[in-house]
Parts: structure tokens; C-alpha cells; sequence
């Protein structure tokens, strides 16, 4: 297979072309001949293969769905870290934006005894392609009656949780925080608050609300943008949180923790 892959403004890798090489020795030079013309189109590799790694495991993934980062395995590490050092395994967690379902998955696959997660989704591909990735685990997933909704879902399925956990649409219209090959092909969605809500819509909602839906010594664990790291700390702190911002492997701020008090 011709390791040459160049058309339009797009070039395609030679990394991409070995591993869609790779993928075509199962599925046929026909997959090959039109995965190369997906990628040379400028379509992500994981839209083109239909799966992505994340952490150990391979996901599911479709157009329509959010590609999982590895911004996000440092979330989850981070937040399995703080999980893993508490005296009781976690029974009831909460996730807002599940996408491919790879942050729920990850956290009931390191406590697949004790934990139920339930997670809001919007979208109707993304939550398909979540159930498809979880299978029978135990994981429930909630449709939000509207895009701006954040902890209304949770409210309305009661009780209480151990932590709450999110990587929410958090980017502004800016040429230096989203290239442009991803707004072409990712949802919009998964990366933009509703029309009409600021970047920091889900974080205040949550600073706002969410110790009503925490259980004593709860914890909402976030990714964050490094650029509004500080006024998203502050947000939790206004309203009574202790917080943990740590930084990530580029030495950025990437990952917030939230207490109650």
C-alpha cells in the first residue's frame, strides 16, 4: 500500500497511514483506499478507524462524538489517585458530558464492585456510542431535557453522590484555543456551551449547586482550560469549596478538585 498519502491542504502522516495499513489487513483494501481518502479530506484517524485508546483500553468512536485526549487520562488518573486513597471505595458517582463514555468506564472498571456511575449526555450519537461502549456495566446514562440543563438531571434522579466528575464544554470562539481541523469534524456540542452561555457555564452551575447533590465530604473533580484556571478556582471558592488545582505533564493547570467543607 502506497506509504505516499498528499492531497489538497492535507498530508496525511506516515504514523497514520502505518496504522491504517494495519487496520486494513483485516478489513481489505477497499477500507484502506477509502480511509485514505477520509484522512487526506483532513478527518481525525479515530472518526476513520472507528476507535481510539484511551488509558489501556480501545473506545468506540464515531463522527459526532468527541475524541477522548490525553488531557482527559490525566484527569481520571488524577482523580483515581485521590479515589484510590480514601478508606471506603466509592458507590455512587455522577459524570456531566459522558461523550464516548471513556471517564465513567474508566473509574467502574478500577472499582467494578462498589461503583454505579450516572452520567448526563445530550447528544443522541454520543450516548449511543457510550452505551455501546459500556455494555452491561454499570453505568446509567440521563438525557437533559436541554443543553444549558447541568445538574437538574441528577436532582431529578435523587439521593446522593460520592463524587461528581466532568470535562465540560469549556472552549471560547478563539483561533488559539481550537484548531481549526477540529471544529470541522468535531461536534460543536462537546466544545461550546450553548448559545447564549459564557465558557464558564457548567463550572458555575456546579459551584453554584452542586454541594445539593454531593454526600457529606463529596468531591467534584474537573478538567479545566489552563487559561481559566484561576477564575474557575476562584468560582468554587466564592461559594465555600476548599479546591486542589494541579498541573499536567506540559506544566499546565489541567485538573481541579472541589470539596465540601
Amino acid at each position: 500500500m502506497n506509504a505516499q498519502a498528499k492531497a489538497g491542504t492535507h498530508t496525511v502522516p506516515e504514523r497514520e497511514i502505518r496504522w491504517l495499513s494495519e487496520a486494513a489487513k483485516i478489513r481489505g483494501e477497499a477500507f484502506y483506499l477509502r480511509g485514505l481518502e477520509r484522512l487526506r479530506d483532513g478527518e481525525p484517524l479515530a472518526y476513520v478507524l472507528g476507535s481510539q485508546p484511551f488509558r489501556d483500553r480501545q473506545y468506540y468512536v464515531t463522527p459526532g462524538v468527541l475524541i477522548p485526549r490525553p488531557e482527559t487520562e490525566f484527569v481520571v488518573e488524577q482523580s483515581l489517585e485521590w479515589l484510590r486513597s480514601r478508606p471506603e471505595a466509592p458507590s455512587r458517582g455522577a459524570e456531566i458530558g459522558l461523550g464516548a463514555g471513556v471517564i465513567s468506564l474508566e473509574l467502574l472498571h478500577e472499582f467494578p464492585l462498589t461503583l454505579r456511575m450516572e452520567a448526563t449526555e445530550i447528544s443522541e450519537t454520543a450516548a449511543a456510542v457510550a452505551a455501546a461502549n459500556a455494555g452491561n456495566s454499570a453505568l446509567r446514562i440521563l438525557r437533559p431535557h436541554t443543553a444549558v440543563e447541568v445538574l437538574e438531571p441528577f436532582l431529578r434522579e435523587g439521593g446522593k453522590y460520592d463524587f461528581l466528575i466532568m470535562n465540560p464544554p469549556y472552549l471560547e470562539q478563539s483561533p488559539h484555543e481550537v484548531d481549526e481541523n477540529v471544529l470541522s469534524h468535531e461536534p460543536w456540542e462537546a466544545l461550546f456551551p450553548e448559545i447564549g452561555c459564557d465558557s464558564l457555564h457548567f463550572y458555575r452551575e456546579v459551584a453554584e449547586g452542586g454541594m445539593k447533590i454531593l454526600n457529606h465530604g463529596g468531591v467534584v473533580f474537573c478538567e479545566i482550560p489552563h487559561e481559566r484556571a484561576g477564575a474557575i478556582r476562584m468560582l468554587f471558592e466564592e461559594h465555600k469549596w476548599w479546591t486542589v488545582v494541579r498541573n499536567d505533564g506540559t506544566e499546565r493547570p489541567r485538573w481541579l478538585m472541589a470539596g465540601t467543607c
